[in-house]
Protein backbone atom coordinates (compact mmCIF):
# COMPACT_ATOMS: atom_id res chain seq x y z
CA UNK A 1 0.00 0.00 0.00
CA UNK A 2 2.91 2.35 0.83
CA UNK A 3 4.50 1.43 -2.48
CA UNK A 4 1.14 2.07 -4.16
CA UNK A 5 1.02 5.50 -2.52
CA UNK A 6 4.57 6.19 -3.65
CA UNK A 7 3.64 5.10 -7.18
CA UNK A 8 0.59 7.42 -7.07
CA UNK A 9 2.85 10.29 -5.93
CA UNK A 10 5.28 9.49 -8.73
CA UNK A 11 2.32 9.37 -11.16
CA UNK A 12 1.10 12.72 -9.84
CA UNK A 13 4.57 14.20 -10.24
CA UNK A 14 4.86 12.71 -13.73
CA UNK A 15 1.41 14.08 -14.63
CA UNK A 16 2.39 17.48 -13.20
CA UNK A 17 5.58 17.39 -15.27
CA UNK A 18 3.55 16.26 -18.26
CA UNK A 19 1.04 19.03 -17.85
CA UNK A 20 3.85 21.56 -17.18
CA UNK A 21 5.68 20.35 -20.30
CA UNK A 22 2.38 20.49 -22.22
CA UNK A 23 1.82 23.99 -20.95
CA UNK A 24 5.38 24.92 -21.87
CA UNK A 25 4.86 23.39 -25.31
CA UNK A 26 1.60 25.33 -25.71
CA UNK A 27 3.37 28.48 -24.55
CA UNK A 28 6.21 27.89 -27.01
CA UNK A 29 3.75 27.12 -29.81
CA UNK A 30 1.85 30.30 -28.94
CA UNK A 31 5.14 32.19 -28.78
CA UNK A 32 6.09 30.73 -32.15
CA UNK A 33 2.72 31.73 -33.58
CA UNK A 34 3.16 35.17 -32.11
CA UNK A 35 6.71 35.39 -33.43
CA UNK A 36 5.45 34.20 -36.82
CA UNK A 37 2.71 36.77 -36.76
CA UNK A 38 5.22 39.33 -35.54
CA UNK A 39 7.70 38.34 -38.28
CA UNK A 40 4.91 38.48 -40.83
CA UNK A 41 3.85 41.87 -39.50
CA UNK A 42 7.43 43.12 -39.56
CA UNK A 43 7.82 41.78 -43.11
CA UNK A 44 4.66 43.59 -44.09
CA UNK A 45 5.85 46.73 -42.34
CA UNK A 46 9.29 46.29 -43.89
CA UNK A 47 7.73 45.80 -47.27
CA UNK A 48 5.57 48.88 -46.77
CA UNK A 49 8.60 50.82 -45.52
CA UNK A 50 10.66 49.59 -48.48
CA UNK A 51 7.90 50.58 -50.81
CA UNK A 52 7.67 53.95 -49.07
CA UNK A 53 11.46 54.25 -49.25
CA UNK A 54 11.46 53.46 -52.93
CA UNK A 55 8.72 55.96 -53.41
CA UNK A 56 10.63 58.42 -51.26
CA UNK A 57 13.79 57.75 -53.27
CA UNK A 58 11.91 58.16 -56.47
CA UNK A 59 10.37 61.25 -55.06
CA UNK A 60 13.81 62.32 -53.85
CA UNK A 61 15.21 61.79 -57.31
CA UNK A 62 12.31 63.53 -58.81
CA UNK A 63 12.67 66.24 -56.20
CA UNK A 64 16.37 66.46 -57.02
CA UNK A 65 15.59 66.87 -60.64
CA UNK A 66 12.95 69.30 -59.79
CA UNK A 67 15.28 70.94 -57.31
CA UNK A 68 17.75 71.55 -60.03
CA UNK A 69 15.04 73.11 -62.14
CA UNK A 70 13.73 74.90 -59.15
CA UNK A 71 17.09 76.21 -58.20
CA UNK A 72 17.22 77.67 -61.62
CA UNK A 73 13.87 79.10 -61.17
CA UNK A 74 14.72 79.97 -57.58
CA UNK A 75 16.61 82.88 -58.48
CA UNK A 76 13.64 84.18 -60.27
CA UNK A 77 11.16 82.83 -57.87
CA UNK A 78 13.16 83.48 -54.74
CA UNK A 79 10.50 84.85 -52.46
CA UNK A 80 7.86 82.39 -53.64
CA UNK A 81 10.36 79.56 -53.44
CA UNK A 82 11.23 80.41 -49.90
CA UNK A 83 7.54 80.27 -49.02
CA UNK A 84 7.14 76.95 -50.78
CA UNK A 85 10.39 75.74 -49.23
CA UNK A 86 9.13 76.66 -45.84
CA UNK A 87 5.86 74.86 -46.52
CA UNK A 88 7.73 71.81 -47.81
CA UNK A 89 9.99 71.78 -44.77
CA UNK A 90 7.00 71.99 -42.51
CA UNK A 91 5.39 69.11 -44.43
CA UNK A 92 8.63 67.14 -44.04
CA UNK A 93 8.65 67.86 -40.34
CA UNK A 94 5.05 66.70 -40.07
CA UNK A 95 5.99 63.55 -42.00
CA UNK A 96 8.98 62.93 -39.76
CA UNK A 97 6.84 63.50 -36.73
CA UNK A 98 4.21 61.05 -38.08
CA UNK A 99 6.88 58.46 -38.81
CA UNK A 100 8.29 58.95 -35.30
CA UNK A 101 4.85 58.46 -33.77
CA UNK A 102 4.41 55.34 -35.93
CA UNK A 103 7.75 54.01 -34.79
CA UNK A 104 6.85 54.71 -31.16
CA UNK A 105 3.56 52.87 -31.66
CA UNK A 106 5.41 49.90 -33.16
CA UNK A 107 7.70 49.78 -30.15
CA UNK A 108 4.72 50.05 -27.84
CA UNK A 109 2.95 47.33 -29.86
CA UNK A 110 5.90 44.98 -29.56
CA UNK A 111 6.07 45.59 -25.82
CA UNK A 112 2.33 45.01 -25.56
CA UNK A 113 2.47 41.73 -27.46
CA UNK A 114 5.37 40.55 -25.33
CA UNK A 115 3.50 41.56 -22.16
CA UNK A 116 0.21 40.01 -23.40
CA UNK A 117 1.91 36.64 -24.04
CA UNK A 118 2.52 36.16 -20.28
CA UNK A 119 -1.21 36.10 -19.29
CA UNK A 120 -1.95 33.68 -22.13
CA UNK A 121 0.88 31.41 -20.99
CA UNK A 122 -0.26 31.78 -17.38
CA UNK A 123 -3.81 30.92 -18.44
CA UNK A 124 -2.71 27.77 -20.23
CA UNK A 125 -0.48 26.73 -17.31
CA UNK A 126 -3.27 27.29 -14.80
CA UNK A 127 -5.76 25.40 -16.98
CA UNK A 128 -3.35 22.44 -17.17
CA UNK A 129 -2.75 22.72 -13.43
CA UNK A 130 -6.49 22.87 -12.72
CA UNK A 131 -7.06 19.81 -14.89
CA UNK A 132 -4.27 17.95 -13.09
CA UNK A 133 -5.59 19.03 -9.68
CA UNK A 134 -9.13 17.98 -10.59
CA UNK A 135 -7.83 14.55 -11.61
CA UNK A 136 -5.85 14.41 -8.36
CA UNK A 137 -8.93 15.45 -6.34
CA UNK A 138 -11.01 12.80 -8.06
CA UNK A 139 -8.34 10.20 -7.31
CA UNK A 140 -8.10 11.31 -3.67
CA UNK A 141 -11.89 11.30 -3.31
CA UNK A 142 -12.08 7.79 -4.77
CA UNK A 143 -9.33 6.59 -2.44
CA UNK A 144 -11.08 8.19 0.55
CA UNK A 145 -14.31 6.42 -0.39
CA UNK A 146 -12.45 3.10 -0.75
CA UNK A 147 -10.81 3.54 2.66
CA UNK A 148 -14.13 4.51 4.26
CA UNK A 149 -15.77 1.44 2.71
CA UNK A 150 -12.91 -0.81 3.87
CA UNK A 151 -13.02 0.70 7.35
CA UNK A 152 -16.77 0.22 7.49
CA UNK A 153 -16.51 -3.39 6.34
CA UNK A 154 -13.99 -4.33 9.04
CA UNK A 155 -15.43 -6.56 11.73
CA UNK A 156 -15.78 -5.09 15.22
CA UNK A 157 -16.32 -8.47 16.85
CA UNK A 158 -12.63 -9.30 17.33
CA UNK A 159 -12.69 -8.34 21.03
CA UNK A 160 -15.72 -10.54 21.77
CA UNK A 161 -14.12 -13.45 19.92
CA UNK A 162 -10.87 -13.00 21.88
CA UNK A 163 -12.80 -12.88 25.19
CA UNK A 164 -14.60 -16.08 24.22
CA UNK A 165 -11.35 -17.77 23.22
CA UNK A 166 -9.68 -16.64 26.45
CA UNK A 167 -12.60 -18.08 28.43
CA UNK A 168 -12.32 -21.32 26.44
CA UNK A 169 -8.54 -21.36 27.02
CA UNK A 170 -9.04 -20.83 30.77
CA UNK A 171 -11.57 -23.67 30.86
CA UNK A 172 -9.20 -25.88 28.84
CA UNK A 173 -6.32 -25.04 31.21
CA UNK A 174 -8.48 -25.90 34.23
CA UNK A 175 -9.63 -29.15 32.64
CA UNK A 176 -6.04 -29.97 31.67
CA UNK A 177 -4.86 -29.26 35.24
CA UNK A 178 -7.62 -31.46 36.63
CA UNK A 179 -6.71 -34.25 34.18
CA UNK A 180 -3.00 -33.91 35.06
CA UNK A 181 -3.84 -33.97 38.78
CA UNK A 182 -5.92 -37.10 38.17
CA UNK A 183 -2.98 -38.70 36.34
CA UNK A 184 -0.61 -37.77 39.16
CA UNK A 185 -3.04 -39.20 41.72
CA UNK A 186 -3.40 -42.38 39.68
CA UNK A 187 0.39 -42.54 39.29
CA UNK A 188 0.66 -42.46 43.09
CA UNK A 189 -1.97 -45.16 43.45
CA UNK A 190 -0.27 -47.25 40.74
CA UNK A 191 3.07 -46.94 42.55
CA UNK A 192 1.40 -47.87 45.84
CA UNK A 193 -0.39 -50.81 44.24
CA UNK A 194 2.80 -51.97 42.52
CA UNK A 195 4.65 -51.71 45.80
CA UNK A 196 1.84 -53.57 47.54
CA UNK A 197 1.81 -56.14 44.73
CA UNK A 198 5.57 -56.60 45.08
CA UNK A 199 5.29 -56.97 48.83
CA UNK A 200 2.37 -59.40 48.44
CA UNK A 201 4.32 -61.33 45.78
CA UNK A 202 7.32 -61.53 48.10
CA UNK A 203 5.09 -62.63 50.98
CA UNK A 204 3.35 -65.14 48.72
CA UNK A 205 6.69 -66.48 47.50
CA UNK A 206 7.84 -66.83 51.10
CA UNK A 207 4.56 -68.59 51.98
CA UNK A 208 4.88 -70.90 49.00
CA UNK A 209 8.50 -71.60 49.82
CA UNK A 210 7.58 -72.33 53.46
CA UNK A 211 4.61 -74.39 52.28
CA UNK A 212 6.82 -76.31 49.88
CA UNK A 213 9.35 -77.00 52.64
CA UNK A 214 6.64 -78.15 55.03
CA UNK A 215 4.97 -80.25 52.36
CA UNK A 216 8.36 -81.83 51.67
CA UNK A 217 8.81 -82.48 55.35
CA UNK A 218 5.24 -83.78 55.51
CA UNK A 219 5.85 -86.12 52.60
CA UNK A 220 9.09 -87.32 54.20
CA UNK A 221 7.38 -87.98 57.53
CA UNK A 222 4.44 -89.68 55.86
CA UNK A 223 6.87 -91.90 53.98
CA UNK A 224 8.58 -92.77 57.27
CA UNK A 225 5.24 -93.44 58.93
CA UNK A 226 4.16 -95.56 55.99
CA UNK A 227 7.44 -97.48 56.14
CA UNK A 228 6.99 -97.95 59.88
CA UNK A 229 3.43 -99.13 59.31
CA UNK A 230 4.52 -101.61 56.67
CA UNK A 231 7.26 -102.89 58.95
CA UNK A 232 4.76 -103.26 61.76
CA UNK A 233 1.92 -104.89 59.82
CA UNK A 234 3.24 -106.27 56.55
CA UNK A 235 1.72 -106.15 53.07
CA UNK A 236 -0.72 -108.97 53.81
CA UNK A 237 -2.31 -106.83 56.50
CA UNK A 238 -2.84 -103.94 54.06
CA UNK A 239 -4.59 -106.29 51.63
CA UNK A 240 -6.78 -107.63 54.41
CA UNK A 241 -7.74 -104.11 55.47
CA UNK A 242 -8.70 -103.31 51.90
CA UNK A 243 -10.77 -106.46 51.69
CA UNK A 244 -12.54 -105.51 54.93
CA UNK A 245 -12.91 -101.93 53.77
CA UNK A 246 -10.89 -100.75 56.74
CA UNK A 247 -7.96 -99.19 54.84
CA UNK A 248 -9.21 -95.64 55.55
CA UNK A 249 -9.66 -96.18 59.28
CA UNK A 250 -7.51 -94.20 61.65
CA UNK A 251 -4.50 -95.82 63.17
CA UNK A 252 -4.05 -95.64 66.92
CA UNK A 253 -1.04 -93.36 66.58
CA UNK A 254 -3.28 -90.85 64.80
CA UNK A 255 -5.72 -90.62 67.70
CA UNK A 256 -3.27 -90.13 70.55
CA UNK A 257 -2.09 -86.81 72.02
CA UNK A 258 0.92 -87.53 74.25
CA UNK A 259 2.87 -85.16 76.40
CA UNK A 260 6.12 -84.55 74.53
CA UNK A 261 8.27 -85.69 77.45
CA UNK A 262 6.57 -89.13 77.57
CA UNK A 263 6.26 -89.81 73.84
CA UNK A 264 9.18 -92.25 73.81
CA UNK A 265 7.83 -94.05 76.83
CA UNK A 266 4.37 -94.45 75.25
CA UNK A 267 5.91 -95.61 71.98
CA UNK A 268 8.08 -98.15 73.87
CA UNK A 269 5.04 -99.57 75.67
CA UNK A 270 2.67 -99.63 72.70
CA UNK A 271 5.26 -100.64 70.09
CA UNK A 272 3.63 -101.94 66.89
CA UNK A 273 0.22 -101.47 68.46
CA UNK A 274 0.57 -97.82 67.52
CA UNK A 275 -0.20 -98.94 63.93
CA UNK A 276 -3.34 -100.66 65.18
CA UNK A 277 -6.58 -99.92 63.34
CA UNK A 278 -9.35 -98.12 65.19
CA UNK A 279 -12.76 -99.81 64.71
CA UNK A 280 -16.17 -99.17 66.19
CA UNK A 281 -17.08 -102.83 66.80
CA UNK A 282 -14.26 -105.14 67.80
CA UNK A 283 -16.34 -108.29 67.57
CA UNK A 284 -17.41 -107.86 63.92
CA UNK A 285 -13.88 -106.95 62.80
CA UNK A 286 -12.16 -109.68 64.80
CA UNK A 287 -14.42 -112.34 63.25
CA UNK A 288 -12.54 -111.98 59.99
CA UNK A 289 -9.05 -112.17 61.49
CA UNK A 290 -8.79 -115.84 60.56
CA UNK A 291 -8.58 -114.65 56.93
CA UNK A 292 -5.31 -112.76 57.72
CA UNK A 293 -2.67 -115.24 56.68
CA UNK A 294 0.41 -113.01 56.86
CA UNK A 295 1.42 -109.84 58.64
CA UNK A 296 0.57 -108.39 62.05
CA UNK A 297 -2.57 -106.50 62.98
CA UNK A 298 -4.05 -104.89 66.06
CA UNK A 299 -7.68 -103.79 66.26
CA UNK A 300 -8.83 -101.35 68.93
CA UNK A 301 -12.30 -100.25 69.85
CA UNK A 302 -13.34 -97.43 72.22
CA UNK A 303 -13.04 -98.14 75.93
CA UNK A 304 -14.92 -96.28 78.63
CA UNK A 305 -15.23 -96.63 82.38
CA UNK A 306 -11.53 -97.40 82.99
CA UNK A 307 -9.94 -94.84 85.26
CA UNK A 308 -6.22 -94.10 85.05
CA UNK A 309 -4.04 -93.28 88.06
CA UNK A 310 -2.33 -89.90 87.97
CA UNK A 311 1.11 -91.54 88.05
CA UNK A 312 0.25 -93.99 85.25
CA UNK A 313 1.43 -93.62 81.69
CA UNK A 314 -2.24 -93.45 80.58
CA UNK A 315 -2.50 -90.09 82.40
CA UNK A 316 0.12 -88.71 80.02
CA UNK A 317 -2.07 -89.56 77.01
CA UNK A 318 -5.33 -88.00 75.88
CA UNK A 319 -7.66 -89.40 73.23
CA UNK A 320 -10.69 -91.69 73.02
CA UNK A 321 -9.20 -94.16 75.55
CA UNK A 322 -8.46 -97.03 73.14
CA UNK A 323 -4.88 -97.40 74.51
CA UNK A 324 -5.81 -96.84 78.16
CA UNK A 325 -6.07 -100.56 78.99
CA UNK A 326 -2.46 -101.10 77.85
CA UNK A 327 -1.03 -97.92 79.40
CA UNK A 328 -2.91 -97.89 82.76
CA UNK A 329 -0.74 -100.62 84.41
CA UNK A 330 2.46 -98.74 83.50
CA UNK A 331 3.69 -96.30 86.14
CA UNK A 332 5.85 -93.29 85.40
CA UNK A 333 9.18 -92.50 86.96
CA UNK A 334 11.26 -89.46 86.24
CA UNK A 335 14.59 -91.28 86.54
CA UNK A 336 15.91 -94.79 86.20
CA UNK A 337 16.69 -94.90 89.97
CA UNK A 338 13.08 -94.08 90.81
CA UNK A 339 11.96 -96.70 88.32
CA UNK A 340 14.12 -99.35 89.94
CA UNK A 341 12.79 -98.50 93.38
CA UNK A 342 9.18 -98.66 92.13
CA UNK A 343 9.82 -101.88 90.24
CA UNK A 344 10.62 -103.64 93.56
CA UNK A 345 7.10 -102.92 94.82
CA UNK A 346 5.07 -103.60 91.65
CA UNK A 347 2.11 -105.89 91.58
CA UNK A 348 1.83 -108.61 89.00
CA UNK A 349 1.06 -107.10 85.54
CA UNK A 350 2.40 -103.65 86.50
CA UNK A 351 5.56 -101.97 85.23
CA UNK A 352 7.32 -98.64 85.41
CA UNK A 353 8.97 -96.58 82.65
CA UNK A 354 11.11 -93.47 82.39
CA UNK A 355 10.64 -90.61 79.85
CA UNK A 356 13.53 -91.86 77.76
CA UNK A 357 11.85 -95.29 77.32
CA UNK A 358 13.69 -97.37 79.94
CA UNK A 359 10.96 -99.85 80.93
CA UNK A 360 11.15 -101.88 84.17
CA UNK A 361 9.09 -104.83 85.32
CA UNK A 362 9.27 -106.79 88.57
CA UNK A 363 12.01 -108.92 87.17
CA UNK A 364 12.84 -107.45 83.75
CA UNK A 365 13.98 -104.24 81.99
CA UNK A 366 13.64 -103.31 78.33
CA UNK A 367 15.08 -100.64 75.97
CA UNK A 368 13.54 -100.15 72.46
CA UNK A 369 14.99 -98.16 69.46
CA UNK A 370 17.48 -96.37 71.55
CA UNK A 371 19.40 -95.21 68.41
CA UNK A 372 16.50 -94.00 66.11
CA UNK A 373 17.71 -90.67 64.66
CA UNK A 374 14.37 -89.78 63.03
CA UNK A 375 12.46 -89.89 66.31
CA UNK A 376 9.66 -92.16 67.27
CA UNK A 377 6.37 -92.86 65.54
CA UNK A 378 4.46 -90.72 68.02
CA UNK A 379 6.85 -87.83 67.61
CA UNK A 380 6.58 -88.11 63.86
CA UNK A 381 2.81 -88.40 64.09
CA UNK A 382 2.54 -85.35 66.28
CA UNK A 383 4.86 -83.53 63.90
CA UNK A 384 2.70 -84.81 61.06
CA UNK A 385 -0.41 -83.53 62.80
CA UNK A 386 1.30 -80.22 63.43
CA UNK A 387 2.55 -80.11 59.84
CA UNK A 388 -0.93 -80.91 58.54
CA UNK A 389 -2.30 -78.03 60.55
CA UNK A 390 0.51 -75.76 59.46
CA UNK A 391 0.17 -76.87 55.82
CA UNK A 392 -3.58 -76.25 55.93
CA UNK A 393 -3.02 -72.88 57.57
CA UNK A 394 -0.26 -72.03 55.09
CA UNK A 395 -2.41 -73.25 52.19
CA UNK A 396 -5.25 -71.03 53.40
CA UNK A 397 -2.87 -68.13 53.84
CA UNK A 398 -1.34 -68.91 50.41
CA UNK A 399 -4.81 -68.96 48.84
CA UNK A 400 -5.74 -65.76 50.65
CA UNK A 401 -2.43 -64.15 49.66
CA UNK A 402 -2.85 -65.36 46.09
CA UNK A 403 -6.40 -64.00 46.05
CA UNK A 404 -5.22 -60.75 47.59
CA UNK A 405 -2.38 -60.59 45.07
CA UNK A 406 -4.80 -61.28 42.24
CA UNK A 407 -7.11 -58.60 43.57
CA UNK A 408 -4.17 -56.21 43.90
CA UNK A 409 -3.09 -57.04 40.36
CA UNK A 410 -6.63 -56.59 39.11
CA UNK A 411 -6.80 -53.30 41.00
CA UNK A 412 -3.39 -52.38 39.57
CA UNK A 413 -4.58 -53.30 36.07
CA UNK A 414 -7.71 -51.23 36.64
CA UNK A 415 -5.61 -48.32 37.93
CA UNK A 416 -3.26 -48.63 34.96
CA UNK A 417 -6.27 -48.73 32.65
CA UNK A 418 -7.63 -45.65 34.41
CA UNK A 419 -4.19 -44.04 34.15
CA UNK A 420 -4.02 -44.80 30.41
CA UNK A 421 -7.51 -43.36 30.02
CA UNK A 422 -6.49 -40.35 32.15
CA UNK A 423 -3.33 -39.88 30.06
CA UNK A 424 -5.42 -40.09 26.90
CA UNK A 425 -7.74 -37.53 28.46
CA UNK A 426 -4.69 -35.37 29.29
CA UNK A 427 -3.48 -35.72 25.69
CA UNK A 428 -6.95 -34.88 24.39
CA UNK A 429 -7.29 -31.89 26.72
CA UNK A 430 -3.73 -30.84 25.89
CA UNK A 431 -4.71 -30.89 22.20
CA UNK A 432 -7.84 -28.90 23.04
CA UNK A 433 -5.71 -26.48 25.10
CA UNK A 434 -3.17 -26.20 22.28
CA UNK A 435 -5.95 -25.67 19.75
CA UNK A 436 -7.57 -22.98 21.95
CA UNK A 437 -4.17 -21.33 22.46
CA UNK A 438 -3.43 -21.44 18.71
CA UNK A 439 -6.85 -20.04 17.83
CA UNK A 440 -6.47 -17.33 20.51
CA UNK A 441 -3.04 -16.31 19.25
CA UNK A 442 -4.28 -16.35 15.65
CA UNK A 443 -7.32 -14.26 16.59
CA UNK A 444 -5.15 -11.87 18.61
CA UNK A 445 -2.80 -11.57 15.65
CA UNK A 446 -5.75 -10.94 13.32
CA UNK A 447 -7.16 -8.44 15.80
CA UNK A 448 -3.80 -6.68 16.00
CA UNK A 449 -3.64 -6.68 12.21
CA UNK A 450 -7.17 -5.26 12.05
CA UNK A 451 -6.27 -2.57 14.59
CA UNK A 452 -3.04 -1.80 12.77
CA UNK A 453 -4.86 -1.74 9.44
CA UNK A 454 -7.58 0.46 10.93
CA UNK A 455 -4.91 2.83 12.27
CA UNK A 456 -3.13 2.85 8.90
CA UNK A 457 -6.45 3.56 7.20
CA UNK A 458 -7.16 6.37 9.63
CA UNK A 459 -3.66 7.78 9.15
CA UNK A 460 -3.98 7.49 5.39
CA UNK A 461 -7.43 9.11 5.49
CA UNK A 462 -6.06 11.96 7.61
CA UNK A 463 -3.17 12.39 5.21
CA UNK A 464 -5.50 12.17 2.19
CA UNK A 465 -7.92 14.69 3.72
CA UNK A 466 -5.01 17.05 4.35
CA UNK A 467 -3.78 16.48 0.81
CA UNK A 468 -7.35 16.93 -0.46
CA UNK A 469 -7.60 20.26 1.34
CA UNK A 470 -4.22 21.29 -0.03
CA UNK A 471 -5.30 20.28 -3.54
CA UNK A 472 -8.56 22.21 -3.12
CA UNK A 473 -6.62 25.22 -1.90
CA UNK A 474 -4.21 24.83 -4.82
CA UNK A 475 -7.07 24.53 -7.33
CA UNK A 476 -8.66 27.62 -5.79
CA UNK A 477 -5.40 29.48 -6.19
CA UNK A 478 -5.07 28.17 -9.75
CA UNK A 479 -8.60 29.28 -10.59
CA UNK A 480 -7.90 32.69 -9.05
CA UNK A 481 -4.71 32.92 -11.10
CA UNK A 482 -6.66 31.77 -14.17
CA UNK A 483 -9.37 34.36 -13.52
CA UNK A 484 -6.72 37.05 -13.07
CA UNK A 485 -5.01 35.91 -16.28
CA UNK A 486 -8.36 35.95 -18.10
CA UNK A 487 -9.08 39.45 -16.75
CA UNK A 488 -5.64 40.53 -17.87
CA UNK A 489 -6.24 38.92 -21.27
CA UNK A 490 -9.56 40.77 -21.57
CA UNK A 491 -7.81 44.02 -20.63
CA UNK A 492 -5.08 43.18 -23.15
CA UNK A 493 -7.74 42.50 -25.80
CA UNK A 494 -9.27 45.90 -25.20
CA UNK A 495 -5.82 47.45 -25.23
CA UNK A 496 -5.04 45.52 -28.43
CA UNK A 497 -8.10 47.01 -30.06
CA UNK A 498 -7.07 50.46 -28.85
CA UNK A 499 -3.53 49.87 -30.11
CA UNK A 500 -4.83 48.67 -33.50
CA UNK A 501 -7.14 51.67 -33.72
CA UNK A 502 -4.23 53.92 -32.83
CA UNK A 503 -2.13 52.14 -35.46
CA UNK A 504 -4.77 52.74 -38.09
CA UNK A 505 -5.00 56.42 -37.08
CA UNK A 506 -1.24 56.78 -37.12
CA UNK A 507 -0.98 55.02 -40.46
CA UNK A 508 -3.67 57.30 -41.83
CA UNK A 509 -1.91 60.39 -40.44
CA UNK A 510 1.40 59.10 -41.83
CA UNK A 511 -0.13 58.56 -45.23
CA UNK A 512 -1.68 62.03 -45.18
CA UNK A 513 1.62 63.55 -44.04
CA UNK A 514 3.44 61.77 -46.81
CA UNK A 515 0.89 62.84 -49.33
CA UNK A 516 1.08 66.44 -48.08
CA UNK A 517 4.87 66.34 -48.09
CA UNK A 518 4.90 64.97 -51.63
CA UNK A 519 2.35 67.51 -52.69
CA UNK A 520 4.28 70.38 -51.10
CA UNK A 521 7.50 69.18 -52.62
CA UNK A 522 5.85 68.87 -55.96
CA UNK A 523 4.39 72.34 -55.64
CA UNK A 524 7.77 73.71 -54.60
CA UNK A 525 9.44 71.97 -57.51
CA UNK A 526 6.85 73.21 -59.86
CA UNK A 527 7.28 76.69 -58.51
CA UNK A 528 11.02 76.36 -58.74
Amino acid sequence: RVEHGERNDELAQAQAQFYAIGAEVSRLEQELRYQGERAQQIEQDLFATGTGLEQAQRHLEEDGERLAGWEAELETLGPQLEILQTTSNRASEVLAEAESRMQSWQTSWDEFNQRAAAPRQQSEVQQSRIQHLEHSLARLQKRLEQLAQEQGSQSTEGGDAIDGLRKALSDAEQQLSEAQASVESLEGHVVEQRQASGEQQTSLDELRSDLQVKRGRLASLEALQQAARERATGKGTERWLQEQNLQNRQRLVETLQVEPRWQRAVETVLGDMLQGVCVDDLGQASAALNQLTSGDLALLSPLSGLAAASQSLAAKVSGDGRARAVLAPVHCADTADQARQLAASLSPGESVITPDGLWFGPNWVRRVNAGDTEGGVLQRQQELDSLHREVRALAEREAQASTALQETRESLAELESQRRAARQQVDQRARVHSDCLSRLRAEEARHEQRLARRQRIEDERTELRSQFEQEQQAIGEARSSLAAAIDTMETDARERETQLAQRDALRKALDEARATAHRERDTAHQSA
